[in-house]
């Protein structure tokens, strides 16, 4: 088992605790995916609540290049296009570098960003800056060691606008045969507390002799 990015942590309970709850509400979710050879793909998705009327969704092509990395652009419902090039393990292996640059014509926002990313089997560590041209530099860093079925993170975020740490999150989740474990907490920023837990039944029944 790899060991997963600080965002990723805890994801697992986390998608069964927030996902496809849409009960008694009237929404429409569309996901088309297509691939017409191996190196370029297409990727759509479509969300229409029809209580408010509102709709988001997002389109984005990928280009594989072979030898020379990704190329995507996306397309978002809001206007914002953003534009991404990414290598992996071009430079050693477990590395990825990625380039990318979005902007909002209706908005006039534009920013760049870089980030790095290394993982193997026992961490996972990444780096990102990035700045908003006409505004402020951010600086978002995490990290994730792994002992076996225990993960522990820390991730920070710094701006230069204010010139002050805006996340300081410490993250645990603990992997059980059948029961996971998370636990998120941001000492001296937001105080926030946060513990999941999921139980997964992962025995079968012995049905011999019942008829």
């Amino acid at each position: 088992m790899s060991t997963p990015s600080f965002t990723d942590l805890g994801q697992s309970i986390r998608n069964i605790l927030t996902s496809g709850y849409d009960y008694g509400r009237r929404v429409i979710k569309i996901t088309l995916k297509t691939r017409s050879s191996r190196d370029f793909e297409i990727d759509s998705n479509y969300k229409l609540n029809c209580e408010n009327p509102e709709a988001s969704g997002d389109a984005a092509v990928k280009l594989r290049l072979q030898d020379y990395g990704v190329l995507s652009e996306k397309w978002y419902s809001d206007g914002t296009i953003n534009l991404e090039y990414r290598i992996d393990d071009k430079i050693f292996q477990g590395l990825r570098l990625i380039g990318s640059y979005s902007y909002n014509p209706s908005t006039n926002y534009s920013g760049l960003q870089v980030t790095g990313k290394f993982k193997n089997d026992f961490f996972n560590g990444s780096c990102s800056i990035s700045h908003a041209l006409d505004r402020h530099l951010k600086f978002l860093a995490g990290v994730v060691i792994g002992l076996k079925s225990l993960f522990i993170g820390y991730q920070f975020e710094y701006e230069s606008i204010s010139n002050s740490f805006t996340a300081s999150n410490i993250g645990l989740t603990y992997k059980f045969t059948d029961l996971n474990v998370y636990l998120k907490c941001s000492p001296g920023i937001t105080d926030h507390y946060d513990l999941s837990a999921v139980y997964r039944d992962c025995h079968r029944w012995n049905t011999e002799g019942i008829r």
